[in-house]
């Protein structure tokens, strides 16, 4: 029998489960993706009013398997993000990636440090640039725990480095190969700046959006996510 006394964690997730429960997913340290059922939940309002994602909580758990019986979500003293508009939207978005695509169980200490620090980059975003490079850092931060990271720097069928003055094509699952220049080629210093952390010029945002765009497409087998047909919706204004 596990039992966790007050671990920090995010609500990524929940829905009714039987009479007056929720069944409740939450992103922790110590043991990644998380499912758990908080009994009487619905019906105990203080508890059902903690179980909102957003915001820093503390949780205990008990059980074995997959699922498991959680205690009460208590608030941290930490301010919560402030999040509106489409930074409310990126931030569901993360957390739809992490519902769909993060197996249950695995211990992700720096993905849960990474989360975290994406939500607060949200609250500060000032800008519809700002918001494009915290979506990219947190969709690639999320390929590399999944084991499908991106290098950027790197031909991976040659296995030397990528040229500034070529073009490569990229494969989901492989990587960069070099390719001719054309529509699904990327050049090879646009490449280079990614893979030195650039994010600020937009047609490094466009080579990025569309990488990580293929990549996640790859692990989730075309079904589409709504938070991404709600964040195409809206108008480009932050809020």
């Amino acid at each position: 029998m596990e039992r966790v006394q007050l671990a920090r964690c995010w609500v990524l997730h929940t829905r009714a489960y039987r009479d007056s429960s929720l069944l409740v997913d939450l992103l922790t340290a110590e043991r990644g993706r998380l499912r758990g059922v908080a009994r009487g939940a619905r019906r105990l309002r203080r508890r059902t009013a903690s179980a909102e994602p957003f915001a820093p909580l503390l949780v205990s758990w008990s059980g074995r398997g997959e699922l498991l019986t959680l205690g009460a979500l208590e608030r941290t003293a930490d301010a919560p993000p402030q999040l509106g508009g489409r930074c409310l939207l990126a931030a569901l978005y993360f957390n739809e990636l992490l519902y769909r695509l993060l197996p249950l169980g695995d211990p992700l200490p720096q993905l849960f440090a990474d989360y975290g620090t994406a939500l607060y980059a949200l609250a500060s975003t000032d800008s519809a640039d700002r918001l494009a490079s915290t979506l990219r850092r947190f969709e690639l931060c999320l390929l590399r725990t999944l084991g499908y990271g991106i290098d950027f720097a790197f031909d991976a069928e040659t296995e030397a480095s990528v040229d500034a003055a070529g073009w490569y094509c990229f494969e989901p699952g492989v990587g960069f190969v070099s390719g001719t220049q054309g529509r699904d080629a990327f050049a090879g210093r646009a490449l280079l700046a990614l893979a030195a952390g650039d994010f600020d010029a937009p047609e490094l945002r466009r080579v990025a959006i569309s990488v990580t765009r293929r990549a996640l497409a790859a692990l989730l087998e075309a079904q589409p996510l709504v938070s991404r047909q709600c964040f195409a919706a809206l108008p480009h204004a932050l809020s």
